[in-house]
């Protein structure tokens, strides 16, 4: 059952959802001890793997990176199973190391072929994760594997290194043309946030974890707007944007909001909303009804400030990007981006990882 905690400020309603997540400590996630590996084969491909250690965790499953190995042990475990031959449409050239998405206990398997269907219709970005087969395993329902990348998340490379203003900006840039490619799809990821920005070997970016993402249909059709519109109620606090917290039809221009969140956090090194005791509602109502301070620094980077401000706007239909047509035109156009060739972006002909220093 989803419950809402309804609060009302100067006449409009927002909601604190408890679907919309808030942000789970890495620590939380732990190894898989030596007697806990297990493996997983492909009749289709012949591929064998078994788990290493649990990197992530979600309301419906656990990520873990798995190895291939050279044989099968003798006692089955956790991850046996064999792929369905419907299934089976694992590209050529499987990987060493993948990604494999685990149902929890007593969730249901719908939530991972959901997933698997918005992959499905993601082939094609340099910038969004490779999705390469579903298995299937009775106790556990249909697992997800994906490509592994080895550069970890954006996440930790904040926490971890110093990147600079050219590495936030190519970082953005890179986001910019994966959501160009998500949303020409009809697809909101619905939980931007720098946990799920994957950093390959050489520091570039793919968009990760498409649990929340909705797929706009025509039935989703705004007859009065004409325009793509639905009611999603996942995503992470404080990444979250106000229309998703008060429950109202929004379009793609929801993750441009959490785009700008990301900017002004990688800008200026603090987030643009939270409450001072992390308080989820007090965050919920400082997002739905307060302006984002202006730190001193922003005088020296003006070109981000403005391009924040123009996501951060709280009304959707004047947020930079909300025309499908224009929108991301509109905000590859900025002067924030006027250093970089996009095409050499879209290439990844920059040496992204030069931007990064311990």
């Amino acid at each position: 059952m989803k419950l809402f905690h309804h609060s009302k400020h100067n006449g409009d309603e927002f909601v604190y959802n408890e679907n919309i997540h808030q942000r789970k400590r890495k620590a939380d996630c732990h190894k898989v001890h030596a007697g806990e590996q297990y493996v997983v084969y492909n009749d289709s491909i012949a591929e064998r793997y078994r788990t290493i250690n649990q990197i992530g965790e979600g309301s419906f499953a656990c990520i873990y990176v798995a190895e291939e190995i050279e044989s099968l042990p003798t006692r089955a475990g956790l991850l046996d199973c064999v792929v369905p031959k419907s299934f089976a449409v694992a590209k050529p050239n499987t990987p060493q190391k993948l990604v494999v998405k685990v149902p929890k206990q007593n969730s249901r398997s719908d939530e991972i072929l959901k997933e698997w269907e918005v992959l499905e219709n993601c082939i094609g970005s340099d910038f969004i994760v490779t999705a390469r087969f579903l298995s299937n395993k009775s106790t556990h329902g249909l697992c997800l594997w994906m490509d592994y990348y080895e550069g970890g998340d954006l996440y930790d490379l904040v926490n971890e290194c110093d990147i600079s203003l050219m590495g936030s900006t190519l970082i953005i840039a890179e986001l910019v043309l994966a959501l160009e490619f998500l949303h020409s799809r009809n697809i909101i990821h619905g939980d931007i946030k720098p946990e799920n920005i994957g950093l390959d070997y050489f520091g570039h970016i793919r968009l990760l974890d498409f649990g929340v993402a909705t797929q706009l249909r025509e039935i989703h059709r705004n007859p009065i707007t004409g325009r793509l519109e639905a009611i999603t109620e996942s995503g992470t606090l404080p990444y979250a944007a106000p229309e998703v917290l008060m429950r109202r039809h929004h379009g793609t221009e929801t993750d441009w909001w959490s785009v700008g969140v990301m900017l002004y956090e990688l800008i200026f090194y603090k987030l643009p909303f939270m409450s001072d005791t992390e308080d989820p509602q007090e965050t919920c109502k400082i997002i739905c009804t307060q302006h984002f301070p202006t730190p001193p620094e922003a005088t020296l980077y003006q070109d981000a400030y403005i391009l924040i401000s123009q996501l951060l706007n709280k009304a959707p239909e004047h947020r930079l990007s909300y025309s499908h047509d224009t929108g991301v035109q509109s905000i590859m156009k900025q002067e924030f981006f006027k250093q970089l060739d996009w095409e050499a972006v879209r290439n990844k002909q920059y040496k992204a990882k030069s931007f990064f220093s311990l």
